[in-house]
């Protein structure tokens, strides 16, 4: 216990260095002097904690925000996904049923009828399986757009 608190103390009073950079107009922030004009941030160990400049903090703050916004909209396209390939799956077991169990019975049609309408009905599964697909492409770019750069 004791030697945990040492080391804790020790590990806060030897702080890493952080610098404050403008890389191709952009703000950032690394351990290391990130460019020419890099500015080492003043981080002090005060009796009220630690202080950081509040432009690191800002900084910080507005990453993990983007990162986090960003591994949403991957969620949400993952779920769109496996939405839609459910969706396609059931659109293609009935597309090739149609001949198999559509037109059979009592009232079934025979011969040159009977093809026409299980054509019709092939091409009715693969206009709802087209449909299907440009509105999971349409819903991702969408959501493609809202990404930020962290």
């Amino acid at each position: 216990m004791f030697r945990s608190l040492i080391f804790c103390l020790a590990s806060m009073s030897a702080l890493a260095d952080v610098y404050k950079c403008e890389v191709d107009g952009k703000i950032t922030f690394s351990e290391r002097p990130c460019a020419e004009n890099a500015q080492k941030i003043q981080v002090e160990d005060t009796d009220q904690g630690l202080q950081v400049d509040e432009d690191f903090v800002r900084h910080q703050d507005a990453v993990t925000s983007r990162v986090l916004h960003n591994q949403n909209i991957d969620l949400e396209i993952e779920q769109i996904r496996r939405s839609s390939a459910r969706r396609v799956a059931e659109y293609r077991k009935k597309r090739d049923n149609c001949d198999a169990t559509t037109y059979r019975g009592p009232n079934s049609a025979t011969g040159a009828l009977r093809e026409q309408r299980v054509k019709d009905c092939v091409s009715e599964f693969e206009a709802l399986i087209q449909q299907e697909q440009q509105r999971r492409d349409n819903e991702i770019r969408e959501l493609r757009r809202e990404k930020r750069d962290p």
